[in-house]
């Protein structure tokens, strides 16, 4: 059986969800546009397809989502198997919002079987998009844990809390550096990722002197020196249903400050991790994090996961979704 991967992720340095749930129970190849009529596969199984709905361009918005679209049609009318796995509820920054609800509900509709990564993210898929007999080709499927490369430590580096990932206007870093920055603890604060030019500058210009960016892609073992020095890591999201940054955190056993949303307390709960966190209802305040700093400095209970035996209980459960469409 062949599995057409969109995106395979192999090799990446920045995203490698995809790598963590391949087995070598099925062949995969990585899905190329410049490849179209390979059809020598029997899945298609996409990851992010609403990518494309969040370029700038609005020309190029349209044209590239339908072009994924029609791309689906082809492969139901050739009866390829697809498979979504529904990362986001929405496009990040959600330029045209009845676009991507349309949309949607098309990747929905053309899809054999959407895979979610908790409870949660489905039922609110359920009431956001109205969907009825959801149930009949769902599954859940939790995100994987990550494996923690050893490293030796950079000198520059002090004791920290931490934010990672892309830095997009939409997770609130703003107002996370804004409240920082009012913070007199000796703890700096580290931001490390991707930034457009434009929002570098207005996030450099909100910092106080207890900020400190280290702006571009960063390797695993780069991420992994600050998240051996960090007394905690901050989620300033006001909403979410997966974030790859909380499970790359919980991989690395440190403490977390998160918004108290229903996915992040279902995430808690699924890994017994509730004494490493602490949950913050509204928008994040100075106060706030000084208590999670506070709390983090005394928290130092050891809550290690066996990333290597959840990845093969996820593996595995991808493996019988594929599997179940051979016996079809």
């Amino acid at each position: 059986m062949i599995i057409n991967m969109w995106p395979l992720q192999r090799n990446s340095l920045t995203n490698s969800y995809v790598s963590l749930i391949l087995s070598n129970k099925h062949t995969y190849k990585e899905h190329s546009w410049h490849d179209f009529f390979n059809f020598k596969f029997d899945i298609f199984h996409m990851h992010w397809p609403e990518t494309y709905l969040n370029l700038p361009n609005v020309f190029h918005r349209y044209l590239c989502t339908f072009f994924v679209i029609f791309y689906l049609i082809i492969l139901k009318v050739l009866r390829k198997k697809i498979i979504w796995t529904v990362h986001n509820l929405k496009p990040h920054e959600n330029r045209s919002p009845k676009l991507a609800y349309i949309s949607y509900l098309l990747f929905y509709f053309f899809s054999n079987r959407l895979i979610f990564l908790s409870n949660i993210s489905k039922n609110s898929f359920y009431e956001k998009y109205r969907i009825k007999n959801i149930n009949a080709k769902i599954s859940i499927i939790n995100h994987p844990l990550y494996s923690i490369p050893q490293v030796k430590q950079d000198p520059k580096l002090r004791k920290s809390c931490l934010f990672f990932g892309l830095m997009r206007s939409y997770k609130n870093i703003d107002n996370l550096i804004g409240k920082y920055s009012l913070i007199s603890s000796h703890y700096p604060l580290y931001l490390l990722g991707r930034c457009e030019k434009s929002y570098q500058k207005k996030l450099i210009k909100q910092a106080g002197s207890n900020v400190i960016f280290e702006f571009g892609p960063y390797e695993e073992t780069r991420l992994q020196q600050y998240l051996n020095e960090t007394i905690g890591v901050i989620i300033p999201y006001s909403d979410v249903t997966n974030s790859g940054v909380v499970f790359r955190a919980i991989s690395s056993n440190v403490n977390l400050l998160l918004p108290d949303l229903p996915y992040m307390r279902e995430l808690s709960k699924t890994f017994n991790y509730e004494r490493k966190c602490l949950f913050y209802s509204g928008v994040l305040d100075f106060k706030i994090i000084n208590d999670f700093i506070e709390q983090s400095e005394s928290n130092v209970n050891n809550n290690y996961i066996c990333y290597k035996n959840h990845n093969i209980l996820i593996q595995n459960q991808h493996s019988q979704i594929y599997n179940s469409f051979q016996r079809v």
